[in-house]
């Protein structure tokens, strides 16, 4: 078996749970891309703060599939939280405030990562 069929295969057998998804250092600023669009805008830039499950979001824990982070600088102030919090139902409101957020891991990228 060739090594690149190894690594498809070993790919292929790991659980959900095993996966190990790409770290992020702490205070690295992200971009945040829209949840709604298919072309995933960039619609922040953000400090990311925790990928940790616990970590808690306005009273709530983020879970598995979500980052905590602040934004920085929105470039489309009225998109939508995808989890809005008391006082937050966009991302400009959440920077007015200075408050973190969750966001869906699979739309926050590493800038030159």
């Amino acid at each position: 078996m060739t090594q690149q069929n190894v690594t498809r295969d070993n790919a292929a057998n790991l659980k959900g749970s095993e996966y190990m998804q790409p770290s992020i250092k702490v205070s690295s600023t992200v971009v945040l891309k829209s949840s709604n669009h298919r072309n995933k805008a960039i619609v922040a830039y953000a400090t990311f703060l925790s990928s940790s499950p616990k970590a808690n979001v306005g009273g709530v824990e983020i879970g598995k599939q979500f980052y905590k982070v602040r934004i920085n600088h929105p470039t489309v102030q009225d998109e939508p939280l995808v989890r809005p919090i008391p006082g937050c139902k966009t991302i400009g409101d959440a920077h007015a405030k200075g408050l973190p957020i969750a966001w869906p891991s699979i739309c926050v990228e590493m800038i030159n990562g």
